[in-house]
Formats: structure tokens, C-alpha cells, sequence
């Protein structure tokens, strides 16, 4: 069985579920430190859960083409700063190509107009629309598929009426 080295970044801990008769394994790492382990590169692609400080992640670890093990984030999430007027959120970098892409939109104040996109971008300075426009008088969840973008942000084209109104966006994507 060919083995090969995985390298762990910026870990506290990793427990990988192997399949195909392969014993499970935990990988301690350091926080913001390095770890070589050697695992075998031959299962089926699977999930497995990163515990570390206050959130989880979820990572997808599978074979490349030249039996390499490959360990990358398979859900990025992000809650954007609430905004209280129009205007872009801050821009995500993502660690990897996210495909599908879930926005949930809270607001307050009863806004009587308010209106957001979720943009995409392949090299963080120029943004083009994913969503089109999304509707958010009340708190509303949409999705967007295959649209591969390295870059997220949210932008609130409009946000009126109502009683001091404010949006908060939080952000889920898979790849």
C-alpha cells in the first residue's frame, strides 16, 4: 500500500474516517503549527469534522490524480457585519472554490424597502451578481449553484423605511 504525507495547517485536532477497512486515526496538531502524518491514499472521498477554538469544519479529504491525499475545507461559512445602509459587506476570501452558495438575511426594524445581492468574484476587484435581486422586508434565505467564485461579499442595494432598520447576512458555501 503506497503511502503518503499529510500536511495539516493552522489545527488543533482532526479525526479521519477511512473507509474501505482502514483504521480511523486522529492527527494532533498545535494551534497555528504543522503536523506530517502518514496516512494511506487509497479510499473513497469522504468527510470528516475539525474541532478547534469555538468552530467546526468541515473537511473533505480525497486522492488526487497522482495519489496524493488532499485535505481541503469542504463548508466555509461567515456572518458579515450588520449593515444599517446600503452598501457591500466585506469581502470573503475563500480557501478553495466554493460552487454552491446559501446567504440567510435577518432583519429588524420592519424595513418598508430592502433589497441584497450575493456577489462573486475570481480575483477580489471585480465583483459580478450571483443572486440577482433578493427581497429582504422579512428574513429570507436563498441559494445560488455552479457559479464557482473565490471571493463572496453581500451587497445591500437597498434599505428603507421602517424603524432604524438593519440587515445581518451570514454565508454558507460548499464546494
Amino acid at each position: 500500500m503506497t503511502m503518503k504525507t499529510l500536511r495539516i495547517f493552522i489545527l488543533t485536532a482532526i479525526a479521519l474516517t477511512l473507509g474501505a477497512g482502514l483504521q480511523a486515526q486522529t492527527v494532533q496538531a498545535p494551534r497555528l503549527g504543522t503536523v506530517n502524518s502518514t496516512l494511506p491514499c487509497q479510499w473513497t472521498p469522504a468527510f470528516t469534522t475539525l474541532t478547534g477554538g469555538q468552530a467546526n469544519q468541515v473537511m473533505y479529504l480525497h486522492c488526487d490524480a497522482q495519489g496524493s491525499l488532499q485535505v481541503t475545507p469542504a463548508i466555509t461559512t461567515a456572518t458579515f457585519t450588520t449593515l444599517t445602509s446600503a452598501g457591500t459587506t466585506a469581502t470573503l476570501s475563500l480557501p478553495e472554490a466554493d460552487t454552491k452558495h446559501t446567504t440567510q438575511v435577518v432583519v429588524t426594524g420592519a424595513p418598508a424597502s430592502c433589497t441584497v445581492h450575493l456577489e462573486g468574484s475570481l480575483d477580489g476587484t471585480n465583483f459580478f451578481d450571483l443572486s440577482g435581486a433578493q427581497t429582504c422586508t422579512t428574513n429570507v434565505m436563498f441559494h445560488v449553484v455552479d457559479k464557482a467564485v473565490l471571493y463572496i461579499r453581500a451587497n445591500l442595494t437597498a434599505l428603507s423605511g421602517g424603524t432604524s432598520p438593519s440587515v445581518s447576512i451570514t454565508y454558507l458555501g460548499v464546494h
